[in-house]
């Protein structure tokens, strides 16, 4: 599914630090940890850092960007 990034939020990482973790590779089935996104070429070039939190995020600001 073809998306842009238009909104930009802000927040203070360290309300979610106790709660924070790298996701593994291939959708979370893959034996290794995946930081920047590269298992996926067909959606992307990847490279994009990635951590994952089930906490909620409390934001300090939301930006629309411009196109």
């Amino acid at each position: 599914m073809p998306h842009d990034a238009s909104i930009r939020g802000s927040f203070d990482t360290l309300q979610i630090i106790d709660d924070i973790r790298i996701p593994n590779g291939n959708w979370g089935t893959a034996n290794y940890l995946e930081p920047l996104t590269r298992c996926y070429p067909e959606f992307g070039i990847g490279g994009a850092t990635q951590a994952i939190t089930n906490k909620q995020i409390i934001l300090d600001s939301l930006i629309k960007l411009p196109k």
